[in-house]
């Protein structure tokens, strides 16, 4: 016991050092040692982390910590402890998810820490929360165990409204449970025989009576009682609104004929009368509807109510038999009679039958389902064997197989979360509250799927495709669309091509030259853009509308239009020659440098009239008052727009900035419209396999790949688009993790 507080205490004074260290190289290589020498001990033992109220569970002796608690000492608590201090555990789900959100405001909280934290402190804080997270959930694993057992050895129930409820079997020996169970069958049974000719209300009323001399012996002749209650006050109510109904009905009938048989009443008295009995007729036959909707409506809210306040009792042969049926889709939701429910799994189920006949490669056009994907029709030679549709094919077996895959899972996982609930001595909701899901918590989803289905077909199905010819030879001498060629599987040799074969040369100039432009032509378009609406802010600046409209031109211009101007001027051989006058420089379509300069301002010119409008608009929402108090405390103009306008701007146009480098790493229609054709070349004058341009980037590299007819192939084309999506998508999901605009505060 001496060693072991002992060792507490060593390990608290070590992590005491740790967090007293300033940020400074010095305190570096000591402050990692203590890291490292921290993290040994919690990795061998995570005793160190667990807190005071934990402590009593620990396994004496016992330093592993897969067995860090004890089972028998949690039981032994839970089982000294009230029904209420049970349920916490016995509900995993939503202890776990407060775990997490703990762990997850706590490592918000360390983003927030003062720099001045040492690095090796922060790591620590991080690993602390991990390794607290882990013991965490260890602890409610193990509690959540020992609840389980607590409810089936005291035949604890619990609804559907949380509530705690002991079996009413506790109550009598188990000898007259099942003496009354089988007088209550027979009763039962002599009953309906007995009851057959009677009208609805006599029926249920007897029924009700009936449950009623042995609802104290089982919640579900409980349940079955006030069911029969709500269905009589239901149907007396609906006779009543009925017979008022008729009997208003049988009034202005009777006053239409006296109105008729009154001959000194005149035609224009009569229509009034008529009009009026006419409204009248139409307002009661309103009220009807509307009465027998609210009543319906009130006996749903009363099933619900009925179906949530009282537990199941006889549970063993509905879960039993809804295992057996599990893999049957609709046939375990019957069994829980969720009648709903499992109508529209069966609905589902012969648009998935033939997803699954199509996917196996039954009823196809050209292909051979999922199958056609092992050698693109390579096995089945002749002058119809065509491999894209084998490929094409095999992508939509892929997505329909998904699809029937996750009909199934569904399927298995509502029947085994529902035999969980029903374990639990909750009751599965009803046809209303199933229908009460779909019409509010349901129709996003239901509003949602035209759109889901349309990005899977047109979104996901080409990325599929790519992805898969990206791992082939599809190209030129193997291309399926010609006699006695077929597609083949490569394995990662195209992507082993453009890193160390023979695209090697043309993978680096592309990629590096891509960066380059991506940078410096966003780059370009947001100084522009911010610097033109600085200078709309200077009262110095005259002709002030002159140059917003100057500065807005891209925008009233096609871009297109644009693009294709600046490449005839700066292709015509007068341009050339006055800026090689003037400027010593010409060559601004055929030469590398020269070429790819004029691309670069043609797009920040392209790109200004944005960041123009939106850094002129939010400047329009800083307050006057702030400007002049900083020009009071001392601050210059260039200060107060350096130190206050400039990161307030910055944080509120981050997407837009983000959007701009995504969008600029993928323009193909500058490049293609200003046509600088000119083929690169390595350092001896060769042209680099594939004949990039001078001013290619990925996209356009990729588009010339694809389409030149002396050396296409969509399998390089292919890799090279997967390599530079995984580029844009990495630095998407950096940017966005580290941009303030879109973290929770």
């Amino acid at each position: 016991m001496n060693s072991f507080i002992n060792s507490q205490i060593d390990f608290l004074n070590k992590e005491k050092q740790l967090t007293q260290l300033e940020s400074s190289k010095k305190n570096n290589d000591y402050a990692k040692k203590i890291y490292l020498e921290l993290k040994s001990t919690i990795k061998n033992d995570l005793t160190f982390l667990v807190n005071v109220k934990q402590m009593q569970f620990i396994n004496n002796g016992d330093v592993n910590n897969k067995n860090l608690f004890s089972s028998k000492k949690i039981n032994s608590y839970l089982e000294n402890k009230d029904e209420q201090f049970i349920r916490r555990f016995f509900y995993k789900k939503s202890e776990l998810k407060n775990i997490k959100a703990d762990t997850f405001n706590n490592e918000k909280e360390l983003e927030y820490i003062e720099k001045k934290e040492h690095y090796w402190t922060l790591r620590w804080y991080s690993l602390k929360n991990k390794y607290i997270k882990k013991i965490n959930i260890l602890f409610l694993s193990l509690a959540h165990r020992s609840a389980l057992k607590i409810v089936k050895k005291f035949d604890i129930l619990l609804n559907n409204d949380g509530d705690i409820m002991y079996s009413k079997k506790v109550k009598y020996s188990s000898e007259t449970i099942q003496n009354n169970l089988l007088l209550q069958k027979k009763e039962y049974k002599n009953l309906i025989i007995s009851i057959k000719n009677d009208d609805k209300l006599e029926k249920l009323n007897k029924i009700k009576s009936h449950y009623e001399n042995y609802k104290d012996f089982n919640y579900d002749y409980e349940y079955k009682y006030k069911k029969c209650i709500v269905d009589i006050e239901y149907y007396n109510e609906i006779n009543n609104i009925k017979e008022s109904h008729l009997n208003n009905i049988k009034n202005f009938r009777k006053q239409i004929f006296k109105t008729n048989a009154t001959e000194k009443i005149n035609l224009f008295t009569k229509i009034k009368i008529y009009k009026k009995n006419y409204d009248d007729y139409r307002s009661e036959k309103f009220t009807y509807i509307s009465e027998i909707k609210k009543n319906k409506l009130n006996r749903a809210h009363g099933m619900q109510r009925i179906n949530n306040e009282i537990p199941i009792e006889n549970k063993s042969r509905t879960i039993w038999l809804a295992t057996l049926f599990m893999l049957i889709p609709g046939a375990s939701q019957f069994i829980h009679k969720q009648n709903l429910k499992a109508i529209i799994y069966l609905l589902l189920l012969p648009l998935n039958i033939i997803f699954l006949i199509y996917s196996l490669g039954i009823i196809n056009i050209g292909g051979n389902g999922i199958f056609g994907l092992g050698d693109f029709g390579k096995s089945t030679p002749g002058p119809d064997t065509d491999g894209r549709y084998y490929l094409v094919e095999g992508v939509l077996s892929i997505v329909f197989l998904t699809f029937v895959l996750g009909y199934w899972i569904c399927n298995i996982y509502d029947s085994i979360i529902v035999n969980k609930q029903i374990n639990m001595g909750a009751r599965p909701h009803n046809n209303s509250q199933t229908r009460n899901f779909l019409s509010s918590q349901g129709v996003p989803y239901i509003v949602s799927l035209p759109a889901i289905l349309s990005i899977i077909f047109l979104s996901l199905v080409p990325i599929f495709a790519t992805v898969l010819i990206a791992f082939t030879n599809y190209g030129k001498g193997n291309d399926p669309a010609k006699l006695n060629q077929y597609i083949s599987w490569v394995g990662f040799e195209n992507f082993t091509t453009l890193f160390a074969g023979e695209y090697k040369n043309s993978f680096a100039y592309v990629l590096q030259w891509t960066l380059i432009w991506t940078i410096l032509a966003s780059v370009g378009g947001i100084i522009a853009g911010w610097a033109a609406s600085f200078l709309m802010n200077n009262k110095r600046v005259m002709c002030k509308p002159l140059l917003r409209l100057v500065m807005m031109l891209p925008w009233a211009i096609p871009s297109f239009i644009t693009i294709l101007v600046f490449s005839i001027l700066l292709g015509s051989k007068q341009v050339n020659d006055f800026t090689q006058k003037y400027l010593g420089v010409s060559g601004w379509r055929t030469k590398e440098s020269e070429a790819r300069t004029a691309i670069i301002f043609i797009q920040a010119w392209l790109a200004q009239s944005n960041f123009f409008l939106l850094v002129t608009g939010i400047r329009q929402t800083i307050s006057k008052d702030l400007e002049e108090a900083s020009i009071v405390d001392g601050t210059s103009r260039a200060g107060f727009n350096i130190k206050i306008v400039i990161p307030i701007i910055a944080t509120q146009i981050a997407p837009m900035l983000l959007a701009t480098f995504i969008a600029n790493f993928g323009n193909f229609n500058m490049i293609a419209l200003y046509n600088a054709n000119v083929i690169a070349t390595d350092a001896a004058g060769i042209p680099l396999k594939g004949n990039p341009g001078v001013v290619d980037i990925f996209i356009s590299f990729i588009y010339k790949l694809s389409t030149t007819a002396s050396f296409y192939n969509y399998g390089i084309s292919a890799a090279m688009l997967l390599i530079s999506s995984s580029i844009v998508v990495a630095l998407n999901a950096i940017s966005l993790r580290r941009m303030k605009v879109f973290k929770n505060k």
